[in-house]
């Protein structure tokens, strides 16, 4: 571990900073009640979602309370999180990273820190931005496991009137759940945009937007089939891939861990190719 490409963390662990967890309080909107625009001209009061302001609390409105309160729950929860940041994340995914429970019992410990992070940096954005409140919550927060978001979020991307996407979400949690390595490799995935993207400004980033690492994901899922005998269902799914993204996998080709597909149109990588 000691010539882990991140260097030495593992074995100086570093003393948590949590000078990192900044939110920014003040520029918060709400919409779609009768005080909203109320609301929005006390955005741009700096003291207006402040804690410590409780004489002007006692004068809002019953709706008004009820946001705040929200507001304050997610940054308390933000605050509370105990995150390692992404610079001390060894990108090639050992097991101080990255370790599930095996099947044999004979390992129980659960350590997912790409997970841990990227609900962190979830949960913040979230605080920022209340728009995207509702879209962070489905697509990460409520999810109990990065499988289970990536499984959810894909099929809602590949979804269409032939293939519901509850079936396609069904599949992808199969493929999850039966290869260990297409679960390292998914988190291999992420940190390999997050560290070669200047662009990319944090994990969710990569999870919710970037249509390459959405079809590298599926085509996991795909050669998964193809390797288990289910080569018309593969196929379909690179069909999907190439129509929705622009990006044709073929299910056979040879993909290895840590690959970045940036922007991703026009990519063709055929059956005897070898990546990674």
């Amino acid at each position: 571990i000691a010539d882990s490409p991140r260097g030495t963390y593992y074995n100086n662990p570093p003393r948590y900073d949590n000078s990192f967890r900044t939110t920014t309080k003040t520029h918060l909107l709400t919409t779609g009640d009768e005080d909203s625009a109320r609301l929005t001209r006390a955005v741009w009061d700096k003291d207006h979602f402040d804690e410590n302001q409780a004489s002007s609390s006692s004068n809002l409105a019953d709706g008004e309370q009820h946001h705040n309160i929200e507001v304050n729950d997610i940054l308390n929860e933000v605050k509370t999180d105990i995150v390692i940041p992404y610079e001390q994340i060894d990108l090639s995914v050992p097991p101080s990273v990255y370790s599930h429970p095996s099947a044999d019992g004979k390992s129980t410990e659960q350590i997912d820190l790409v997970w841990d992070l990227m609900l962190h940096e979830a949960k913040v954005e979230a605080a920022r931005e209340p728009l995207l409140v509702s879209f962070l919550y489905s697509t990460i927060i409520n999810h109990p496991t990065l499988e289970s978001a990536l499984a959810f979020h894909l099929a809602n991307r590949l979804s269409n009137p032939a293939m519901l996407s509850t079936q396609i979400m069904s599949l992808i949690r199969e493929a999850l759940d039966a290869d260990p390595d297409f679960r390292r490799n998914l988190r291999a995935d992420i940190l390999a945009v997050r560290d070669r993207d200047p662009a990319c400004n944090c994990l969710p980033d990569v999870f919710l937007y970037f249509k390459g690492f959405h079809a590298l994901q599926t085509y996991r899922v795909s050669h998964y089939l193809w390797k288990s005998g289910r080569r018309l269902l593969a196929h379909y799914l690179q069909s999907q891939v190439s129509q929705n993204m622009q990006i044709d996998i073929h299910p056979n080709a040879t993909l290895g861990s840590g690959i970045m597909l940036d922007h991703g149109t026009g990519i063709v990588i055929g059956e005897t190719a070898h990546l990674g």
